[in-house]
């Protein structure tokens, strides 16, 4: 994943995991990877994938049914 310097990563990565949503790559109740597993495939920090996690549960994007990380 190649990243923007003018929006925080953990946005973008947010935001690429939404689209992910919208296109049907996750579908509802599909495990999310774990936070070592997305911090390889996305190269940040694991505490930025939390950080990741935690934004998408705040807005709503992963309703408590499902969506969980692995």
């Amino acid at each position: 994943m190649e990243y923007n310097s003018s929006l925080p990563i953990y946005l973008q990565a947010a935001n690429s995991i939404k689209q992910d949503i919208v296109t049907g790559k996750l579908s509802p109740g599909a495990r999310l990877p774990s936070v070592r597993d997305l911090a390889v495939e996305y190269t940040i920090n694991p505490n930025t994938v939390s950080r990741v996690y935690k934004e998408l549960e705040m807005e709503g994007a992963l309703p408590d049914a499902g969506w969980e990380p692995s």
